[in-house]
């Protein structure tokens, strides 16, 4: 008998984008949707023992090959979802953090299923301790080991994962046929969303030192504010929203209030951002590491044969696999790094790209899920080993571990803090903020 799932694919802010090329690379859209569309695509095809349903905002119509044989199921509330779970007999439902956190949808299931939450985003320590004593949640993916090790002495590590994001094989392979050893020197990309979360900004302060000391230095810019929703109102150059868009304007604009030479805006692409990205010297990914939990456009970077510069983060250290990438510590370093990475040949490409295929590839990732879904949580199994400890020194790792491991072997040591209660104590005293506490 086949076990029914279902994913929930946020799409509201896509109806227009044509998708129809997903399986190849990703066509304009935020990484948790396009992750949610490689993963349902991997399993419908593959898997011989699993129903899919895929519920969503709104219709997709450009589903290639796999519309015939999935379910879409439009949902207007977090409730209808869970009417509609119960009515498709669906065993587990996946959803991404920050989305269906409302009591009413809580209150529908009726433990009648349960709920996989995929945190593609850092989790607050209040939801933490919602998610490890929600009895309908029965697991909690994210979507880096990195991710996961800042929570290993809370309780909710006990029910907890990771699944990396994944990568297209055809786009790895079409990477390794395409890598371009003519690239344009002194050349930088950024790619992402210019909204304040994805530090845009900061780059674009560093830009003025950079040609500074290497004038003749270009830099491309792929992205907008208005990445993840087309309808999002913009500011006077179409860029960002307006306060933002004046906030990192300002260093890139000329004494008569022109776009200064050296910087290109190309808005938000589909396949053809890669073109830009084969003749790219350094690609630099959001300059700030804040909010990255995965790095999916420093994987992109990568593959388009990109030296990396970028800060130090969970994020950055599970993705950027190339040895001659920089991870610096503090974003003032940033347009230093720029400028060394300028002057180093990228030799290290098909290593990169290796590293990639066996971490990343969808075959890998999709298999991952296939097995949590049928070896994984029906008997109570974890895809990684929950004692096992790598990078132990970033992020004090050692000391959440020495906690973990200290709270159970006392008798009541469940109920003492973690290693994140005390550092978001310490945020509220304004003495230390680590970039991936969040209210």
């Amino acid at each position: 008998m086949k076990t029914n799932i279902a994913f929930y694919l946020p799409n509201k802010g896509y109806n227009n984008v044509d998708i129809k090329g997903f399986v190849n690379s990703n066509p304009g859209i935020g990484g948790t949707e396009y992750a949610i569309l490689l993963i349902v695509d991997y399993l419908v095809k593959k898997s011989t023992i699993l129903n899919c349903y895929l519920f969503v905002d709104s219709y997709i119509e450009q589903l290639p090959e796999i519309n015939d044989k999935i379910r879409q199921i439009e949902i207007s509330s977090y409730s209808e979802g869970a009417k509609a779970a119960i009515a498709n007999n669906v065993s587990y439902l996946v959803v991404p953090y920050g989305y269906f956190d409302e009591g009413d949808f809580w209150e529908s299931i009726g433990g009648q299923f349960k709920v996989i939450m995929h945190c593609h985003c850092f989790l607050p320590l209040k939801k933490l301790n919602e998610y490890s004593k929600n009895p309908n949640i029965v697991r909690i993916i994210t979507v880096g080991r990195e991710q996961l090790d800042l929570y290993r002495d809370h309780s909710a590590f006990a029910k907890s994962d990771y699944i990396y994001n994944p990568i297209p094989e055809e786009q790895i392979l079409t990477a390794r046929a395409n890598f371009n050893k003519n690239r344009e020197p002194y050349s930088v990309t950024y790619m992402g969303s210019l909204t304040p979360a994805k530090s845009f900004d900061v780059l674009a302060k560093a830009w003025c030192q950079v040609i500074r000391e290497v004038p003749g230095a270009k830099l491309n810019v792929i992205g907008g504010g208005n990445l993840y929703n087309r309808k999002r109102t913009l500011g006077k150059w179409g860029l960002a929203e307006e306060k933002y868009e004046s906030s990192f304007m300002r260093y890139l604009l000329d004494e008569e209030g022109k776009i200064i030479p050296s910087v290109r805006f190309f808005g938000v692409l589909g396949n053809e951002k890669n073109d830009i990205l084969n003749k790219t010297w350094v690609g630099v990914p959001n300059p700030t590491g804040a909010t990255e939990t995965f790095g999916l456009v420093a994987v992109e970077m990568q593959m388009g044969g990109c030296l990396i510069a970028t800060q130090r983060c969970p994020g950055f250290i599970d993705t950027v696999v190339s040895k001659q990438s920089i991870l610096y510590n503090d974003p003032e370093e940033l347009a230093e790094s720029i400028v060394k990475l300028f002057n180093i040949n990228n030799t290290t490409h098909n290593d990169a790209l290796s590293e990639i295929d066996k971490k990343f590839n969808i075959n890998v990732i999709g298999e991952e899920w296939l097995k949590l879904f049928t070896d994984c949580i029906p008997y109570g199994r974890f895809l990684h080993d929950h004692n096992r400890i790598e990078n132990a020194k970033y992020a004090f790792k050692w000391l959440r571990e020495l906690n973990r491991r200290f709270k159970r072997l006392i008798p009541g040591g469940k109920v003492l803090p973690s290693i994140l209660f005390y550092e978001y104590a310490l945020f509220k005293l304004k003495i230390r903020r680590p970039y991936y506490l969040k209210f």
